[in-house]
């Protein structure tokens, strides 16, 4: 009998038993869930749909395909990792594979002024060639810039329903986020009247609809892959495409207002104690290191602390460098 998630091989149950004990911790889990669907499908496609984690089996799964990077290897094998442990602390013998070592994520590319305008230009006067795709035209000239006026993560816009968006008052709630974390935040006011007049235009196309970012299909949301394939197209398009060694993504507009937020602050002479805490809840951190690794990991943001603060190679906290800050 399959499960409610559509599993079908022997660890079923105790797939289904998992992903409900993570969501009951208050995670969301719905990637997890997918990379755990894939693994019960490898089982049955490999023939190896025993019942058993053992070695053999997840040997199988970690190796890395010729399309994944090593670090998408080690995510999904990270997700087995975690089931072993929970096989194992019911009292079912399971092979606990190691903790895999990842690349270095090398520094994202900070969008300058004059890319982020050649960026938005053909945003903006992109209309789609196929008349049914055509609310995608009003939704990416807004999710980008509330990617990049508000640094959220991608997940966390295309996710935004009509109800967490207060067009009166500007706030944001953002639901079930990385670590299982609620939290509000406001727009800037050109932003909201972006906003308000997108919401307008896109009541016409779909009214009553559940998601402020909706797909074709009215109970969906847009997919993260759409927005993310676009802003690839629409970068192609600007007349930097091709004068910087590494290619922007969405999260690079993330990274961007994190680093030109903090250098305005600089330059206004704030003092930055009082206001990473504020920017670090912004942001959905846990911990104002995470806010702080953002900022060190570009190179070209420290020169202006440097110009601002004679001592700041003795005030910038070290930080972790952690691959699963996002």
């Amino acid at each position: 009998m399959k499960s409610s998630y559509g599993l079908s091989s022997k660890f079923r149950n105790e797939l289904q038993q998992f992903v409900e004990l993570k969501k009951a911790f208050g995670y969301s889990y719905e990637a997890h869930k997918r990379t755990l669907k894939n693994f019960d499908n490898f089982c049955i496609m490999k023939n190896m749909d025993n019942g058993v984690l053992d070695r053999q089996l997840v040997s199988a799964w970690a190796v890395q395909s010729p399309t994944e990077s090593i670090n998408t290897r080690n995510a999904r094998v990270s997700v087995v990792r975690q089931f072993a442990l929970y096989l194992n602390a019911k009292g079912c013998p399971a092979y606990l594979p190691p903790r895999l070592h990842s690349q270095p994520i090398a520094p994202p590319h900070i969008l300058s002024d004059e890319e982020l305008i050649a960026f938005f230009a053909v945003v903006d006067a992109y209309v789609s060639p196929e008349r049914h795709l055509f609310q995608f035209s009003l939704v990416y000239p807004v999710i980008y810039r509330m990617l990049y006026c508000c640094g959220l993560r991608l997940a966390e816009a295309c996710h935004l329903q009509c109800s967490s968006v207060n067009l009166e008052t500007a706030e944001l709630t953002i639901l079930e986020s990385k670590g299982a974390k609620d939290r509000k935040l406001y727009m800037p006011e050109d932003l909201r009247t972006l906003c308000i007049s997108y919401d307008q235009k896109m009541n016409d196309i779909q009214p009553c609809r559940k998601w402020f970012f909706p797909s074709l299909d009215p109970s969906k949301h847009v997919h993260k892959t759409n927005i993310s394939g676009k802003f690839k197209e629409f970068w192609s398009y600007t007349p930097y495409a091709k004068t910087v060694d590494k290619r922007p993504t969405t999260h690079c507009l993330r990274h961007t207002f994190v680093v030109n937020r903090v250098n305005r602050w600089i330059l206004e002479g704030e003092t930055l104690e009082n206001w990473l805490p504020y920017l670090c809840k912004h942001l959905g951190h846990s911990r104002i290191a995470d806010t702080w690794y953002y900022y060190h990991m570009v190179e070209n943001a420290l020169p202006i602390f440097f110009r601002q603060d004679l001592i700041a190679t003795k005030v910038i906290p070290e930080v972790r460098h952690e691959n699963e800050i996002e």
